[in-house]
């Protein structure tokens, strides 16, 4: 709560050693995960919520973790050879202290979505996104605070983050296909010796 309420007062903390840890920041994180699989299995069918979103955990797992490990990655390095003055450990505590207005507000939105109607969707609608956007706020002044950046020095950082976290994906993309391929070949290649030395 004290990120929510003091976040420039606690990423201090956090970068100087006097609060949080890796453990704790860690515990943030799964806490986050099964926030976020709580939100999209118990939501209201009227929100677009549904258990019928479990019905592949592993790549939905794969979908959320993910974006997290390349954007704190991506931040540390952006940062390294942008005067940054954050470490990776210190990058990885201040965003998982940046999930604890997510964390706190969605459980309740969620549950009240099965009391709000079609007709109060606006309401729903409304605190979803402020929950969201005061979370990207707690990012974005998470990574200031972190390097010491100027707020156009923070916005260059996190949109180098976000190109980063694109090329990371399309590579292992293009090398996941082209296992695949090789992979086909060489069953290919395999079953063809076979059929000759057999026949």
């Amino acid at each position: 709560s004290f990120m929510i309420r003091h976040p420039i007062d606690c990423v201090y903390y956090l970068k100087t050693g006097q609060r949080g840890s890796m453990q704790s920041a860690g515990i943030l994180y799964i806490i986050a995960y099964f926030v976020y699989m709580f939100y999209r299995g118990f939501t209201s069918f009227v929100f677009g919520g549904g258990i019928g979103y479990w019905q592949n955990p592993f790549i939905i797992s794969i979908i959320i973790i993910l974006p997290v490990i390349l954007f704190v990655v991506g931040s540390y390095l952006i940062s390294s050879i942008n005067d940054g003055e954050g470490t990776i450990k210190n990058v990885y505590v201040s965003v998982g202290y940046s999930f604890s207005a997510y964390i706190l507000f969605l459980p309740p939105l969620t549950i009240i979505s099965h009391v709000l109607t079609t007709k109060e969707e606006f309401v729903y609608q409304f605190s979803f996104t402020l929950i969201i956007a005061y979370t990207l706020v707690l990012i974005f002044l998470s990574v200031k605070e972190t390097h010491s950046y100027t707020p156009g020095k923070t916005i260059a950082n996190i949109l180098l983050t976000i190109a980063f976290m694109i090329i990371a994906i399309l590579a292992v993309i293009i090398l996941y296909i082209l296992w695949k391929e090789l992979f086909a070949f060489i069953s290919e290649l395999y079953e063809e010796v076979k059929y000759r030395v057999f026949m």
